[in-house]
């Protein structure tokens, strides 16, 4: 009887150990702006199976020190509302198919709504060394 507790015991310690440390996998995503090449690594894990999702908005914040969260990973459907908390103007510009027409001015936004799945690299057009990146799934 002592080797069974000794086996369940054994078995739920091996089970919680791979359950906490089980590694995640990370890629390193390339962000292209029209003068510089950037790399940033990002965490990506199996999403849970997901029906009658309804799209949600996030925020994506900007600032004097630039955008936050820099690399923001949504599903398609979702909404980003950029929001300028910063002391000047700003432009987000992306080459693939979204960007304000005009700045941005200070505590004003833009929003734009993901259908594609994708990487979507971004930049302030108006400050360069500013970038972030929207990831859909």
């Amino acid at each position: 009887m002592k080797k069974i507790h000794y086996f369940i015991i054994l078995f739920i310690l091996l089970s919680s150990l791979i359950f906490f440390f089980w590694p995640k996998r990370t890629e390193e995503k390339t962000i292209f702006t029209p003068t510089q090449k950037k790399t940033v690594d990002v965490i990506t894990a199996p999403l849970p199976f997901i029906t009658d999702r309804k799209s949600q908005t996030e925020e994506i914040i900007y600032t004097d020190a630039g955008f936050s969260p820099a690399v923001l990973s949504i599903f398609s459907g979702d909404t980003i509302i950029f929001k300028n908390k910063s002391t000047k103007s700003f432009q987000p510009k992306s080459d693939k198919n979204f960007g304000a027409e005009t700045s941005i001015a200070k505590n004003k936004e833009y929003q734009f709504t993901f259908q594609t799945p994708g990487e979507y690299g971004y930049y302030d057009q108006l400050d360069e060394a500013k970038f972030g990146a929207v990831v859909v799934q």
